[in-house]
């Protein structure tokens, strides 16, 4: 029996993974597989880091101050760890459950960045990618999204309000 299809959505701190089970009638029924929050996406930035002793001194006209590009560069790089984290959880749960295809969605922005860091072997299998913000759509709707082929290869979408 061929593994069956999975969807994973992700926005910057949560990723939801679906499992697609084919029932009698030819419709698609998600069961979650995996719900992960990443810790190091929440909290604000200036609770995680401080201007006190060790700040990054700029000077300028007005004097000295903190360099703000420091602080967008931290903010960029902790961004880059967050989408490698997340890529390598992706590529772990598909590696688990071995997928013939997967279908993927996350807000255009971070998109990219999360995809780059799954292993080549799971982006070659990926067969749909929506650039939007599905975590938090009810799961019965969810597939209103995605198209999906039966196993007899007649194409379906099905609206499960």
């Amino acid at each position: 029996m061929a593994a069956l299809p999975i969807i994973i959505v992700v926005d910057r701190g949560t990723l939801k993974a679906y499992e697609l089970e084919e029932v009698p009638m030819h419709d698609w029924i998600p069961r979650l597989l995996d719900e992960t929050v990443f810790a190091e996406a929440h909290g604000r930035y200036r609770d995680k880091y401080t201007d006190q002793a060790g700040a990054f001194p700029a000077t300028g006209t007005l004097g000295s101050a903190t360099a703000l590009a420091e602080r967008h560069g931290m903010e960029t790089e902790e961004e880059v760890r967050l989408f490698k984290h997340i890529g390598q959880h992706i590529s772990e749960l598909l590696r688990k459950h071995q997928p013939e295809r997967w279908s993927f969605a996350a807000a255009s922005e971070i998109n990219p960045g999360i995809l780059e860091e799954v292993a080549p072997e799971w982006r070659e299998r990926l067969t749909r990618n929506i650039k939007s913000d599905l975590v938090k759509v009810p799961v019965r709707s969810l597939l209103q999204h995605f198209e999906f082929l039966s196993s007899s290869g007649q194409q379906l979408r099905k609206d499960y309000e």
